[in-house]
């Protein structure tokens, strides 16, 4: 059996390798879908929290009204969120994603794992089935750091 800082070593050294190469494919897709980080971010928010306020987004993205209003203009004009008016105060703005900005962030996570499926295909048979009995458990440890 394996050493308990064995194994803390060996995850941690699984997500520096895993955590980089997702973020690599993520800043990739970001850059060849000419959009700044501050730009993906929101859509991003929106897409895991859906529609809101102005002000939700500014404290997400922890900078001013005007920074965030430009950033949003420039999305409102690529057609990839939506304002409308807020129905509990009409003079309030919700912003949401339009179809296009949903379809660009659904890919943008595709694209984000495609090196997966060759991580895989570079395992054997054997070392795929270790992996795939082992993982399970881990994923119900990290489940369960998560209702702590």
């Amino acid at each position: 059996m394996a050493e308990r800082e064995t194994v803390v070593n060996e995850i941690i050294h699984w997500m520096e390798l895993s955590t980089t190469r997702s973020m690599r494919e993520w800043g990739r897709f970001v850059r060849d879908s000419e959009l700044s980080m501050p730009q993906f971010g929101i859509l991003m928010r929106l897409y895991y929290r859906g529609g809101c306020g102005l002000s939700d987004i500014t404290r997400h993205a922890g900078v001013t009204n005007a920074a965030v209003s430009q950033v949003i203009e420039k999305l409102v004009e690529k057609r990839l969120i939506e304002r409308s008016e807020d129905p509990a105060d009409r003079r309030a703005k919700t912003i949401g994603l339009a179809r296009k900005g949903r379809e660009l962030v659904e890919t943008s996570i595709g694209e984000r794992y495609l090196w997966v499926d060759k991580l895989v295909a570079n395992l054997t048979p054997e070392e795929q089935e270790c992996v795939s009995n082992a993982l399970p458990s881990l994923i119900k440890s990290f489940q369960k750091l998560e209702i702590t």
